[in-house]
């Protein structure tokens, strides 16, 4: 689901930022064909969501499973 939206957003967001003059392409960019924006950016706004819901996931998994939790861990050192 995120690839399919990041592709319409990254189509749509380029094609008027490319309307406007907010910038341009390279010689070098790969545009795709039928669509007239560049392929780097679409990429971008496909794996980027998905990236960022994959560290979510492993970066929350890693607070659960803490050997010992913030407060136990300064319980001991109260005066």
């Amino acid at each position: 689901m995120y690839r399919v939206l990041g592709f319409f957003v990254a189509v749509v967001l380029e094609r008027f930022a490319l309307s406007v003059g907010i910038w341009s392409y390279g010689p070098f960019m790969p545009i795709l064909p039928f669509l007239g924006v560049g392929l780097t950016p679409v990429l971008k706004m496909m794996i980027l969501p998905v990236l960022g819901e994959k560290s979510e996931g492993m970066l929350s998994g890693m607070a659960n499973n803490a050997l010992v939790s913030v407060p136990d861990f300064f319980s001991k050192y109260r005066m």
